[in-house]
């Protein structure tokens, strides 16, 4: 009986051998399956981006190697450069990688992490690829930061970020405990913030979700009373369907204040429905290409090549709703609500010349296919004044043919 009990268990332990180093010698392919395919599947989805993993020695227990993401673009800024060096661990149809991680813009230019924010510190990550399911999790934590050039400061604490990738969806989840900002023109500074997001599906057919909680948020500038914020909830949802993309956005400012002065509350709520897609995201790769467009520097040549992506991005005839909007508090006898949408008919709208953007003729024909109504209910009287409307404090804003009414009085004509 031992002689076979022993011969038994001898034998359990050579499967069971087997298995682990079969399962080992699995997961040691597997990543790197796994690992070349999210590089594909994120250089695809973010073309701003060029992800690549470098210096790779493969092991059967371990491996080691640099993922290597550079932004590009024709951005007049430098391109920033992120590396993180890893270390993988192969185990039973799994592996578990760690390191570090840490950018710079230039090959001679010193890294951002360890020597201009964080004081030799850098963002150490954790990940897990699952090789059965083929998803993977990631944590993320970054050292707190600051920077001083004396006409500017930056503080971030505490920031952490966890993601879970899977085949067909991915979530991401964050925080920090405190973000600072200050230069000559005024001050922000966030407390306390938590952020979420969540993709299903691929681009064509997706839904994104994004969530942000801030806590005691105050902002001051120049010849303006501080203003802060208890809490600003920020939520917004995106999907593409059947070529379509439909935007809804829902904000909660709760408890504001300047001064000592309580201002009261604060939510909206909007929509954007049947914009094209691939006119979206033409002109977002262009924007993702020309940050300084997005700041403001735009140009002729910038509106020209916008035009044709934006022109078929409205040939679907889009949307805006405002469904809510309600500011609340001691400074109003009644809330102040407001309600409406407006509409772009984009009935042959291709047709337009390629520049129709940077030219007045252009901007002109667009602004004629905008038509829309909005109320406005408990306007403040400076609002009802200003517009022409004085002691009036329901104000319907009424859009069409380039006029904008105010009850049913001309109030100005776009494009002139």
């Amino acid at each position: 009986m031992n002689k076979k009990l022993g011969a038994s268990l001898g034998g359990l332990v050579v499967v069971g051998l087997g298995v682990w180093l079969g399962g080992t010698a699995y997961s040691s392919y597997m990543f790197d399956e796994q690992l070349n395919a999210q590089i594909q599947r994120i250089n695809a989805e973010m073309p701003q981006l060029d992800l690549e993993a470098t210096d790779v020695e493969r092991g059967f227990f371990s491996s080691t190697g640099t993922l290597s993401a550079r932004t590009t673009g024709e951005s007049d800024q430098p391109p920033l450069t992120v590396t993180a060096p890893y270390t993988a661990h192969h185990g039973l149809l799994s592996t578990e990688v760690e390191g570090t991680l840490d950018a710079k813009t230039e090959s001679d230019t010193p890294y951002v992490f360890s020597t201009l924010l964080a004081g030799g510190d850098k963002a150490r990550f954790h990940s897990t690829f699952s090789h059965l399911d083929q998803g993977a999790t990631l944590t993320l934590d970054v050292p707190d930061l600051k920077a001083d050039t004396g006409a500017q400061h930056m503080s971030l604490d505490g920031l952490s970020i966890e993601a879970n990738l899977e085949q067909k969806q991915w979530h991401v989840d964050g925080s920090f405990g405190a973000l600072g900002y200050r230069d000559f023109s005024g001050e922000l500074t966030l407390g306390n913030t938590h952020f979420d997001a969540t993709q299903e599906g691929r681009p064509a057919v997706m839904e994104r979700r994004v969530n942000m909680t801030i806590n005691d948020a105050r902002l001051s500038a120049e010849q303006l009373m501080p203003v802060t914020v208890k809490t600003t909830q920020l939520s917004s949802r995106l999907t593409h369907h059947d070529k379509m993309l439909d935007q809804t956005v829902q904000a909660e400012l709760t408890d504001m204040s300047t001064a000592g002065q309580s201002l009261g509350n604060l939510t909206m709520n909007s929509s954007l429905s049947d914009v094209n897609a691939d006119g979206w995201y033409g002109a977002k790769a262009l924007l993702d290409q020309h940050p300084e467009w997005a700041q403001g520097d735009v140009d002729a040549r910038a509106l020209r090549d916008l035009t044709p992506s934006v022109l078929k991005a409205l040939s679907s005839s889009p949307t805006w709703t405002l469904s809510t909007l309600r500011f609340e508090g001691p400074l109003f006898n009644k809330p102040i609500t407001a309600e409406g949408t407006v509409d772009f008919d984009g009935s042959d709208v291709q047709s337009l010349p390629a520049d129709a953007l940077a030219t007045d003729v252009g901007q002109r024909a667009l602004l004629k296919r905008l038509k829309g109504k909005l109320t406005l209910e408990n306007a403040p009287p400076i609002v009802s004044l200003i517009v022409g409307a004085p002691d009036q404090s329901k104000l319907v804003f009424t859009l069409s043919d380039r006029t904008l009414y105010v009850n049913d009085r001309e109030f100005t004509r776009l494009g002139d």
